[in-house]
């Protein structure tokens, strides 16, 4: 930056029009510029969505939901006006969001995978391997926090957890649907 900086100078001092342009002939400037404008020109041409506008009209033709935008105000006052203040044991939070709450048990399909769930579910399926790992043979390898966490959450488990990950109907050539665990 600084040898760029001081050519600059030096240029912007003593420099002219027909010296800017001697050396971009020299170099070959227009043709390298000319190609990379083409290289560009074909990406754009033949992408889905070359622009943002058109990214959302994609996502938006795919299904997608019409988002709504807050002003200035919004952004600057954050997420605690509209969700309420953060909970300080988020593990528990997020317990008792997923398998809690009024719709924990309300079953939707993903629009990606075409996988029927719910909430109460895709916890289970996420957190379990964990906590079954804490709460196993090892357990004495992880923090004693770690572990008291686990038997809280145990409540949730026996009764009704779920045995393994729902079925995709969509996308079932994709290598993630061999790699599931349990």
């Amino acid at each position: 930056p600084e040898l760029e900086l001081a050519l600059f100078r030096a240029l912007g001092r003593k420099g002219s029009v027909s010296f800017v342009r001697s050396v971009l002939e020299a170099e070959d400037t227009l043709t390298k510029l000319a190609t990379h404008i083409m290289e560009s020109a074909q990406k754009i041409a033949t992408a889905d969505a070359a622009t943002g506008e058109e990214l959302n009209d994609k996502f938006a033709a795919g299904g997608g939901i019409v988002m709504s935008f807050g002003g200035r105000s919004d952004y600057f006052n954050g997420l605690e006006p509209r969700v309420g203040s953060p909970k300080p044991r988020l593990l528990e939070a997020m317990a008792q969001e997923h398998c809690g709450s009024a719709d924990s048990n309300a079953e939707w399909t993903t629009g990606n995978y075409g996988i029927a769930t719910t909430a109460f579910k895709e916890f289970c399926l996420v957190s379990w391997e964990v906590i079954d790992e804490l709460r196993g043979p090892d357990k004495k390898s992880f923090p004693q926090d770690w572990r008291d966490a686990a038997e809280k959450m145990v409540r949730f488990k026996d009764n009704n957890r779920p045995d393994s990950w729902p079925i995709e109907t969509k996308n079932t050539e994709h290598p993630r649907s061999e790699e599931r665990t349990k």
